[in-house]
């Protein structure tokens, strides 16, 4: 199989425009960042990696079987990974809906593995990558961390998810919704 048939796939739950909008406008603030143009921005629930189609036959299909009711999320508060003295990765966090979100992230696990996917290996941290440090010193981040300490926004409610595909460029990842999942009430 060739890597040109070979799709990088990842399941996420879509952000509403004003969201986009609003954590796009955090992107302007610190320079040696990469910040994530706002329209890609995303909640990923899985992370799969490069996919041949009869694995993503095999995706979409047990996506199907996945069940949970609309909830609520709010987003609230920024930080970075691994830590505030070595910043690589800058993001938002979930506030509310924490709960609802993450037992919709183990029934999504728990269909990809019983249709034979490798489980995830590391575990769940729900949050909206923001940007990747390039250059930013630690301190520049942590003066952003402060100056954003009460971040939050109004919660929007999740209806669906999506699997989604990545094409990497040279200007960035392309992100196309490749399947819609509803939840239903």
């Amino acid at each position: 199989m060739t890597e040109n048939q070979l799709k990088r796939l990842f399941i996420a739950v879509e952000l509403p425009e004003n969201a986009r909008l609003r954590l796009g406008c955090l992107a302007q603030e610190v320079s040696g960042v990469k910040w994530n143009p706002a329209q890609q921005l995303h909640l990923t629930l899985r992370f799969i990696g490069d996919s041949s189609p009869d694995d993503q036959h095999k995706i979409e299909n047990a996506l199907q079987t996945v069940t949970g009711s609309p909830f609520e999320v709010t987003l609230s508060g920024l930080g970075v990974f691994p830590s505030t003295a070595r910043p690589k990765v800058l993001w938002a966090g979930i506030e509310g809906g924490k709960a609802e979100l993450v037992s919709l992230q183990q029934e999504i696990e728990y269909q990809l593995l019983e249709a034979g996917l490798k489980p995830q290996d590391k575990p769940f941290h729900p949050h909206v990558t923001l940007g990747r440090n390039r250059t930013a010193a630690a301190n520049a981040i942590q003066n952003w961390l402060e100056h954003h300490r009460d971040f939050a926004l109004e919660p929007f409610s999740v209806n669906s998810f999506a699997l989604f595909s990545s094409k990497l460029t040279p200007q960035g990842a392309v992100h196309t919704k490749e399947v819609e999942y509803h939840l239903e009430s």
